[in-house]
């Protein structure tokens, strides 16, 4: 409900604002992005609604929201277990490719469906293994508490209140000096509440009740963080200090406008760039530690971890 307001707010602003020349394409622009997450909800909520797995001994059927598939576990030849968590599996036989989203499933139901296809299906065709067992054995510990450690915080609904409300005050305060103030045009003020109060709502949504434990960023957990931040602070205000720049010598420039968005291009480049690089040398962490507690699991005679059937 949130986005869809969004864009009708968004589609009415582009239409009525005195000083907006292209009206349509204004309209696609700032509408865009809600209808595309409206779009997103319609498709969650259909397959929330109609997806059904089931499981009977090697068979298994999925039906998703426009097709149903069926695999036999004593033909498939590749298991991949995927990240981010709640995460998902492939499975693979000659002809059939069978994809298992968990985030349509509790918990409890998740560690059935996990502990089922692990047993069931030889070691040396699942790959990806150790780390997805690593990353929800972390989560499940960490969701079954709710004090956090010294280098711990404790996310609950509160929190979220605490950050989002005055960022919005902030928020709509710049936007009144920018729209109403100086511009003298009021209409931005109605779309503008609206992505932040969306966000809002959907941080609370995602949060449960008690609250959930994550880690704090700290160089002693992230040893990228402190770089993250430098080419974040720097990428930014490279990119602000360009576009302002062009803008101010605007009159002496034949083609201001490609300038700003080829500048802005390069600076999103390298910052994606070097969000890459960072993501996979943490990566890299992540399986060195995912190996080593599969290690001390196979040591221990207990190669299942937390997903014994």
């Amino acid at each position: 409900m949130g986005s869809s307001a969004w864009a009708v707010f968004a589609a009415w602003v582009a239409m009525t604002a005195p000083n907006i020349s292209n009206r349509l394409a204004a309209g696609a622009f700032l509408a865009g992005v809600p209808l595309a997450m409206t779009t997103l909800s319609l498709w969650i909520l259909a397959a929330y609604r109609h997806e059904r797995l089931t499981i009977q001994g090697n068979q298994i059927a999925h039906k998703g929201v426009t097709r149903r598939k069926e695999i036999d576990l004593a033909r498939v030849i590749e298991a991949r277990w995927r990240l981010p968590l709640p995460g998902s599996v492939v499975l693979r036989d000659a002809s059939t490719r069978l994809a298992i989203p968990f985030s349509n499933y509790e918990d409890d139901d998740v560690e059935r469906i996990v502990a089922h296809l692990r047993f069931a299906l030889p070691p040396e065709i699942q790959t990806n293994w150790n780390l997805f067992a690593y990353k929800a054995d972390a989560r499940r510990e960490r969701s079954n508490r709710t004090k956090p450690s010294a280098d711990e915080i404790l996310v609950d609904r509160k929190r979220w209140d605490r950050f989002f409300t005055p960022v919005l005050v902030f928020y709509l305060l710049a936007v009144a000096v920018n729209t109403y103030i100086i511009k003298g045009d009021f209409r931005p003020l109605l779309v503008a509440p609206v992505p932040i109060v969306a966000l809002w709502l959907l941080f609370r949504m995602m949060t449960p009740a008690k609250g959930t434990v994550t880690q704090k960023l700290s160089k002693s957990a992230d040893p990228d963080l402190y770089h993250l931040l430098v080419v974040t602070a720097v990428t930014l205000s490279s990119a602000l200090l360009g576009l302002v720049t062009v803008e101010r010598l605007r009159p002496r420039l034949a083609h201001p406008n490609p300038i700003m968005i080829v500048w802005t291009f390069a600076c999103l480049m390298i910052f994606l760039f070097e969000g890459h690089r960072l993501d996979r040398r943490k990566s890299r962490r992540d399986r060195e530690a995912a190996d080593a507690a599969a290690k001390a699991r196979s040591e221990a005679l207990d190669d299942s971890g937390w997903l014994s059937p």
